[in-house]
């Protein structure tokens, strides 16, 4: 494994690699070749599953299609102008339009009609290195009603040459009309093997830790990278103790004198994340009446739904309140009890 991961994380818009191409790209591919290519796109689907990366793959293709490698997908010459620049965030004929910062530094909750008006106004200049211009919106969820309805304007009239990339996690939270003007292309999971020999081969992390972390990401390459650059690794391994330690007494205080150390604060914020997650995909699974690769297949939906609904309030309460981890661990292990119990048979 790297020695310092965090350095060499590579940023969407610098990555060489998608997983989830296939068809995509060959279609995406044939619409550029075409000259037939939408002004807009709205990329859907969780966090991490690649969308900032297929748009920083789609821009540079929209902007240099020359330096394309091959005539079926968006693989990059990474050694080409137009590549360094846009890794480099410096691409004049790229904007990239995300929640802004305030004064003290700290991210705004939303895109305001400000930095819409600003990019409407930039549209309006002549292009620099290429004739085409892109615009990327990190992500269309963040824009407020008076910045979507700015943006839909753009889109109802776009300028020529000009295309506009949405990445949304959750496009039924966006306007209707901005939906409608916009091209959907739905990113899908990437399969658990897919991701684990993603993350075996690149180094970023240790080989038997690979499949644990590609099942827990669902099918997200880029949360699989960041559980691996993180504490992901050693979240799930407690997890493991956890679940083992709700019926062994030692494995469950085990778990607590490591996530109650002060120095664990983002080893605990993981842990909490994943076992939720966990449990989420546990549910989802039941609810499709799959068994395998699950961890309770003889509790009932009841029996998980109020596990989790209890697991998340106190999650959620305990961290606003800052209250003692360790009487958390002990209070969720109480909630796993019956799920571990039906486990056992």
């Amino acid at each position: 494994m790297a020695d310092d991961p965090e350095e060499e994380f590579p940023p969407p818009q610098a990555r060489l690699n998608f997983l989830g191409a296939g068809g995509i790209e060959q279609n995406l591919r044939l619409l550029l070749d075409e000259n037939n290519l939408n002004n807009g796109w709205m990329l859907t689907g969780p966090d991490g599953i690649g969308k900032a990366t297929l748009a920083f793959r789609i821009a540079r293709a929209y902007l240099a299609p020359h330096e394309l490698r091959d005539d079926k997908t968006l693989k990059f010459n990474n050694e080409s102008q137009c590549f360094s620049l846009i890794a480099q965030n410096a691409h004049p004929d790229l904007i990239l339009c995300e929640r802004p910062f305030d004064d003290k530094g700290k991210q705004k909750t939303q895109i305001p009609v400000e930095t819409i008006r600003k990019i409407n106004a930039k549209m309006q200049l002549t292009a620099a290195l290429s004739p085409r211009r892109v615009v990327i919106i990190d992500k269309a969820d963040d824009l407020n009603i008076n910045a979507a309805n700015a943006l839909l304007k753009l889109l109802e009239e776009p300028p020529a040459h000009v295309l506009l990339l949405l990445l949304c996690d959750a496009p039924g939270k966006t306007l209707p009309t901005l939906r409608s003007r916009c091209r959907r292309l739905g990113l899908l999971p990437v399969k658990e093997e897919t991701i684990a020999a993603f993350l075996r081969d690149g180094d970023w992390c240790e080989p038997d830790e690979a499949m644990g972390l590609a099942k827990a990401s669902n099918g997200r390459p880029g949360y699989a990278l960041r559980l691996a650059v993180g504490d992901g690794g050693r979240a799930i391994a407690l997890i493991d103790d956890f679940l083992a330690g709700v019926k062994e007494r030692p494995l469950l205080h085990k778990v607590q004198n490591v996530l109650v150390r002060k120095e664990n604060e983002t080893l605990w914020r993981s842990f909490s994340n994943l076992l939720l997650q966990s449990l989420e995909q546990e549910i989802r699974k039941a609810g499709a009446f799959e068994k395998e690769g699950r961890k309770f297949t003889h509790a009932s939906m009841d029996e998980m739904l109020r596990t989790y609904e209890d697991s998340r309030d106190l999650l959620d309460r305990g961290t606003a309140l800052n209250a003692d981890r360790g009487h958390m661990i002990a209070l969720l292990g109480q909630y796993f009890q019956p799920l571990v119990r039906s486990h056992a048979g």
